[in-house]
C-alpha cells in the first residue's frame, strides 16, 4: 500500500494501481468509490514516545531507542544561512516538546514508515473492501487504497448498487482518520475530496452516472472536533489531482494522444495497440 521511502517500490507504481482500479471498474461496471486525503504534515507531527516504542517492539535494543529519545529531548536548533548561524535557537522543553524529526530529515522517513505499519495493521479488515476478482474466480486481490509517503487513497468497491458502499468509504475514511490522529497526524477534510463511479444502463448501454445523477453526500470529524466536516465531492469524469500528477478516466486518456503526434514510431506502436489507462498512463509518464 505504501509506495514512499520503501525499497523496491515507486511513485510510479502508486499511480499505475489508482488507474488499474479505473480500469477494473469501467471494465466490469462496479461501482466504486474513492477518497483522497490531504494529510497534514505527518512528518512533523510524530509522537516521539510512540515512535520509539515501536523502534523497540521491533527489535531495536533499548539502549539504541534511548540514546535516540535522549538526542532528540536535547539537541538545539540554530538556523544557518549564508550571513552564519543565527544568535537564536530552539530545541524541545518539557512544556513544550517538539514533535516528529522534522521536514528534511534522514530519519523522518523511517519513523513514518514505523507509525504507518502501526496504522495498516491496526486496519479492521472487515472494511478493506477495494476486491479484484480474476475472470475465473481462482485469483482474488483485496486492496484497501494506495499512498505515498503521507497523502492515501482509499476506496471501496461493490456489486452494481452504490449506497452501501458510501457506508463503508465512511467507515474506512473515519477508521484511517482515527489511527492517523492516534500517531499525531491529521487530515484536512475539507481539503480533501471524494468521488464515486457508478453506472446508469439506457438501453443496455451504460454511462458513468454524473452527481446530480447519483446524489450522495460524505462526512467524516477529524481531531478532537465532534462536528464532522463535509467532505467535498468532485465528479468522476474530472481529473482527480493526487501526488502532484492527475488521473484522467478513459476518454479523457485517449485524447491526450493526440498531443503526442511527435512521439517515436515503436512508443506510438504501442499506444495504439495496447489501448488501456493502465499501458497508456505507464508510456505518458516515461516519455515525459
Amino acid at each position: 500500500m505504501q509506495h514512499g521511502s520503501v525499497p523496491g517500490k515507486h511513485c510510479l507504481s502508486a499511480v499505475l494501481k489508482k488507474v488499474l482500479c479505473h480500469d477494473y471498474l469501467q471494465l466490469t461496471k462496479r461501482a466504486g468509490a474513492f477518497l483522497e486525503n490531504d494529510e497534514i504534515g505527518c512528518y512533523d507531527r510524530l509522537v516521539n514516545n510512540q515512535v520509539l516504542m515501536v523502534m523497540t517492539k521491533r527489535g531495536l535494543p533499548k539502549s539504541v531507542t534511548s540514546c535516540i529519545g535522549d538526542l532528540r529531548d536535547n539537541v538545539v536548533h540554530v538556523v544557518k544561512t549564508i550571513y552564519g548561524l543565527s544568535s537564536a535557537s530552539y530545541g524541545s522543553m518539557t512544556d513544550k516538546p517538539l514533535y516528529g524529526p522534522g521536514q528534511g530529515s534522514t530519519c523522518g522517513p523511517l519513523f513514518w514508515l514505523l507509525c504507518y505499519w502501526v496504522i495498516v495493521t491496526s486496519l479492521d479488515p472487515s472494511i478493506t473492501a477495494g476486491r479484484f476478482i480474476y475472470v475465473c474466480k481462482d485469483v482474488i486481490v483485496e486492496l484497501t487504497g494506495v499512498s505515498f509517503v503521507d497523502d492515501s487513497s482509499l476506496c471501496v468497491m461493490t456489486e452494481y448498487i452504490a449506497n452501501p458502499e458510501l457506508i463503508r468509504l465512511a467507515s474506512l475514511g473515519q477508521y484511517w482518520e482515527r489511527l492517523l490522529f492516534s500517531t499525531g497526524g491529521a487530515i484536512h477534510f475539507k481539503k480533501s475530496h471524494w468521488y464515486l463511479m457508478s453506472w446508469l444502463w439506457q438501453a443496455g448501454i451504460p454511462r458513468l452516472a454524473t452527481m446530480r445523477q447519483s446524489p450522495a453526500s460524505l462526512s467524516l470529524s477529524t481531531g478532537a472536533n465532534i462536528l464532522p466536516d463535509v467532505v467535498p465531492r468532485i465528479e468522476p469524469t474530472k481529473d482527480s489531482a493526487l501526488w502532484g500528477c492527475t488521473l484522467p478516466l478513459r476518454v479523457i486518456m485517449q485524447n491526450k494522444l493526440k498531443s503526442y503526434e511527435g512521439m517515436p514510431s515503436v512508443d506510438k506502436y504501442y499506444l495504439r495497440a495496447a489501448n488501456t489507462p493502465l499501458r497508456i498512463c505507464c508510456l505518458l509518464k516515461l516519455t515525459r
